[in-house]
């Protein structure tokens, strides 16, 4: 469960936001909408435990991220939360495969076997060798997600994962947000102005 709590957060000479409450069930998705400026990007920082709020509580499977101490933020995200950024960042001097490596914990067994399957299942296999550079952009979007989800979080955020994707590569990827979460019993929560995503989504909140 994903659960919200009188969430605050101000920017330095910047502006100031008040989040609507969220509370998502076990199981369930959320998509959270909104026009540019009014904060979806904040909002999904505070909710990953990227950001610290100015007040109010975030709850993930009754853990409240910000009674943790730094160490076990840090620790807690890691093994529970994953992240797709709208522009994710690569290390360009290593392949697509190898910037999967780098991202997947300690202890995980039979890891080669469970990234091949993982890169196959996202259908950028025959680009695994390729440094992120030579990726068009829906290839370095799926890159995006293998990273995020290859540790199996429990909730998998998404921050306009279809932006700048024409429509056949934006359902594309939509499909495998969905398809990756239920095979790793993980909730999605997408943040997105795309209207294109809607479709995807039972719960919605709109900011």
């Amino acid at each position: 469960m994903i659960q919200t709590d009188k969430l605050k957060f101000t920017y330095k000479d910047g502006p100031e936001f008040s989040f609507p409450d969220i509370k998502v069930p076990s199981k369930e998705n959320l998509l959270i909408t909104g026009n540019s400026g009014v904060g979806k990007t904040t909002l999904l920082h505070l909710l990953a435990g990227i950001r610290r709020p100015v007040s109010g509580k975030v709850e993930i499977n009754d853990t409240s991220l910000y009674d943790l101490k730094p160490s076990e933020l840090d620790s807690f995200r890691g093994n529970n939360i994953g992240v797709v950024f709208q522009q994710p960042h690569f290390v360009s001097g290593l392949s697509a495969l190898e910037n999967i490596e780098i991202a997947i914990k300690k202890g995980v067994a039979n890891k080669s076997s469970h990234i091949n399957k993982l890169v196959k299942r996202l259908g950028i296999e025959n680009r695994a060798s390729y440094k992120t550079n030579n990726l068009s952009l829906g290839e370095k979007q799926r890159l995006g997600i293998a990273r995020a989800i290859v540790n199996k979080p429990q909730v998998l955020y998404a921050d306009e994962p279809t932006a700048s994707l024409d429509d056949n590569n934006a359902s594309i990827v939509m499909e495998l947000l969905l398809e990756e979460a239920e095979i790793n019993n993980s909730q999605l929560v997408c943040i997105t102005h795309d209207q294109r995503v809607k479709k995807y989504f039972k719960n919605e909140i709109d900011l």
